[in-house]
């Protein structure tokens, strides 16, 4: 798990599924709409997780943007892709 100012990013590289890690508030799935305060997580997978707070929609969006961006960044790099900002 590692924290950032405006989010979390968790993996479970394991064999085994990881259940109901407490994220220490409340967090929002940018690929779903779904907000978390606990998470279970199947085995070999990561998540980038947006902390919910309040403010301008305006805030929402970027953080959105932000976290849709480094989606894809996991992702291709999960697919053995070579990942460059101007690829995103």
């Amino acid at each position: 798990m590692r924290r950032f100012t405006g989010g979390i990013v968790l993996v479970n590289p394991s064999d085994s599924d990881d259940g109901g890690i407490d994220l220490g508030g409340a967090y929002l799935d940018p690929t779903t709409g779904s907000t978390f305060t606990k998470l279970d997580m199947k085995a070999k997978t990561g998540a980038i997780l947006l902390k919910v707070m309040s403010g301008p929609f305006n805030d929402h969006v970027s953080r959105f943007n932000t976290a849709a961006v480094c989606f894809a960044a996991v992702q291709s790099a999960a697919e053995g892709k070579t990942v460059t900002p101007e690829g995103l």
